[in-house]
């Protein structure tokens, strides 16, 4: 077991390696400062400001999460287990020192894909990828660290501490910078609607800056997080679900032994997958041939993932027969794997295909939008509804079918299935994020039309990827939180085959559970209807003290707009945060472990009825706008784009906030219901 774990590790230290050398190689290229200088430096001074503020934050979570803990451990008289707290604070000190080293690393990075737009379009879009490249590799490295070395030195029970302190750490980085993003986005066209003269989109706006901010922010951290948390869970699941299955008698100790492998090999693979991909792009590139380019990336890393693990399971020889649900046909694991795998690209396509301007569901709300924001909206939300009905189909047939295949632990190897190329997508959207706001830099900064041109046709491949998004981060979330709570309600000794038998306690549990996330939801929408106004009132206040601003002789107090911003973010998040974390604590001590479960159980049905709907309804409003913002039905000076303008504004709000926060919910909340058994227990 110790060699899986050094394969593991090393592999892991090897990417951050690379991530770093790539970084260096780019960090030596020379630049000169030109009119995009002070737009870049506007940008890195705001992603300092959130690095400081955000660690900070997520320090003090690890200290008060850790005090509840030891207090409702002495008051109820259990056990307190340092073993877990320890693994905790390492998940969180590692995700906040990737995220920090990432927005250093990023301001460094923008002058140098800006300067190398001024040739060939292929020495840009190759700087670009190595750029998203050097970003991605670090923050997966240090994750796939964490996890090797919570094994190898604090033992495997450690793991579930591991996996929630990367998912509160997810919590301030996904939903702190969804709520930056997204106020400062809606409070730029708001600004400029309600006061005139104030442009929407122009360097002169702090708002502007601080949306531009609030990509990186939302779009790498964000999102980065957030599959990262899905992807220790699948692992951790994986490799706790074998402990379950061997203390419930299902299998003996070899056998545990070998399904434990099988998530460490994963994450080997997952890590010569994205640099196999990575090359293979750089090939490409330099081969002339671009069209796909991102696509036909991911393709080959789930090539390299899907024959790689046919020979690892080869190699491991698991047979299986006494668990539950393995039937038959006996254990076939890798069947179980390829359902997972088949799954991400049968949730990715329907979410672009529902949603891409390139398609007829978005083209035809697009042709509608003249009629108003009202007409929009309730399109939006028509294809919210339907999509989210093929969501649940494609959430069943993976669970149900991979159960089928290969018992309960089945699920678990679905989910590392759907997971296994999570550093090529998170490189991927990495390289999305630096296109887009690369194009809106050479735009504000008046760059040359050949540094236009060849920024906006990156922009293009990047948006080429739109479906590995929100609705991808949603279904792996699910998938990973069902798995876990199978293995929760299987060490708290839950009977799976009747679970649905009437227990007040369970019922009662699963009754609050179903009803939190709308709470939850319901808080972060007022909190960002307070900082939307806010960013508007601090533009407007800009405009009016600062002398000259209008004129541009001015400079925009980027630094305070910004640092206000971020405080406000981190501080929408105390009351939804408390409701996350207290809820399974208070109700776990006391009110006792079936409740718990229960809970846990209602908040992940409701949870994922919703996050998959709002991804959806939000990213066809954007493209709407953006489908009529390139020219059609109009135009960008058209009525029917300020209608559309508006519903995009709505939409930001759901697949910006609202989506990933509901993400982040199911997932934590099964991770801490996880720990408090473990303590009751």
């Amino acid at each position: 077991m110790l060699t899986v774990v050094m394969i593991a590790g090393f592999a892991g230290l090897l990417i951050v390696i690379l991530g770093a050398a790539l970084f260096y190689g780019l960090n030596k290229l020379d630049f000169e400062r030109g009119k995009n200088s002070e737009l870049i430096e506007f940008v890195s001074e705001g992603l300092h400001i959130f690095a400081k503020r955000i660690f900070s934050s997520i320090l003090q979570i690890v200290i008060y999460v850790s005090v509840v803990l030891f207090i409702f451990s002495k008051v109820f008289n259990k056990q307190f287990s340092w073993l877990q707290i320890a693994a905790f604070f390492i998940g969180c000190i590692v995700m906040g020192i990737s995220a920090f080293i990432a927005l250093y690393m990023i301001p460094k990075l923008l002058p140098r894909i800006i300067e190398n737009s001024k040739g060939f379009l292929a020495e840009s879009l190759n700087i670009t990828l190595v750029s998203s490249g050097s970003v991605g590799f670090v923050i997966l490295g240090f994750i796939v660290l964490g996890i090797t070395g919570c094994y190898w030195f604090l033992g495997v029970s450690s793991l579930v501490g591991y996996a929630l302190g990367i998912a509160l750490a997810a919590y301030f980085l996904r939903i702190a910078g969804s709520l930056y993003k997204a106020s400062a986005d809606i409070g730029a066209d708001i600004a400029a609607t309600v006061e005139k003269g104030i442009p929407a989109f122009d360097r002169r706006n702090p708002a502007t800056i601080l949306d531009i901010t609030g990509d990186f922010v939302a779009d790498i951290l964000g999102f980065g997080s957030d599959i990262l948390s899905s992807y220790v869970f699948a692992v951790v699941a994986c490799i706790v679900f074998a402990e379950a299955l061997l203390g419930s008698g299902y299998i003996d100790k070899a056998s545990a032994l070998s399904l434990q492998y099988f998530p460490l090999f994963m994450v080997s693979i997952g890590v010569i997958a994205m640099v196999v991909s990575f090359l293979f792009s750089k090939f490409r590139i330099k081969m002339g041939k671009i069209n796909n380019l991102l696509l036909e990336g991911i393709y080959l890393a789930v090539v390299v993932c899907g024959i790689s693990t046919y020979v690892v399971l080869n190699y491991l020889n698991i047979e299986i027969f006494n668990m539950p649900g393995v039937g038959r046909f006996g254990f076939m694991p890798f069947v179980a794997y390829l359902i997972g795998l088949l799954g991400a690209v049968s949730l990715a396509f329907t979410s672009e295909y529902m949603t891409s301007c390139r398609y007829k569901p978005a083209q035809r709300i697009a042709s509608e939008a003249e009629n108003g924001t009202v007409v929009s909206l309730f399109n939006g939300f028509s294809i919210g509804l339907k999509s989210n009905g093929f969501f649940l189909i494609y959430i069943i047939i993976i669970a149900t079918t991979s159960y089928y295949f290969a018992g309960l632990y089945g699920i678990a190897i679905a989910a590392m299935g759907m997971l296994s190329v999570v550093g090529s997508i998170m490189t991927t959207n990495i390289f999305t994020a630096f296109s887009s706001n690369t194009n809106k830099i050479c735009k504000l900064s008046d760059e040359s039309d050949i540094v236009k041109k060849n920024s906006s046709e990156i922009d293009g491949l990047g948006n080429t990827t739109a479906a590995v998004g929100n609705g991808f981060a949603s279904g792996v979330a699910v998938i990973s939180t069902l798995c876990l709570f199978l293995a929760l309600a299987m060490i708290a000794d839950v009977d799976l085959n009747n679970l649905l038998i009437i227990d007040l306690k369970l019922v009662s549990g699963l009754v609050i559970g179903v009803s939190l996330p709308f709470v939850f939801s319901g808080v972060l929408l007022r909190s960002l209807n307070k900082m939307i106004l806010l960013v508007v009132d601090e533009v407007s206040r800009q405009f009016r003290e600062i002398p000259f601003l209008y004129e541009e002789k001015g400079r925009p107090d980027v630094i305070k707009a910004s640092d206000y911003n971020v405080c406000l973010s981190i501080n929408a998040l105390t009351i939804p945060g408390v409701i996350m974390v207290l809820s399974p604590i208070v109700l776990g001590y006391a009110f006792g472990i079936k409740m718990l479960v229960g809970f846990a159980f209602g908040t992940f049905l409701s949870g994922f009825n919703q996050g998959f709907y709002w991804a959806n309804v939000g990213d066809v409003l954007h493209n709407v706008k953006h489908y009529i913002e390139n020219g059609n039905y109009g135009g960008k000076d058209s009525t029917t784009y300020k209608y559309a303008l508006m519903a995009d504004n709505v939409g930001d709000a759901f697949k910006d906030l609202l989506s990933p926060s509901i993400n982040i919910l199911i997932k934590s909340v099964a991770i801490i219901s996880f720990l408090v058994i473990l303590f009751l227990a």
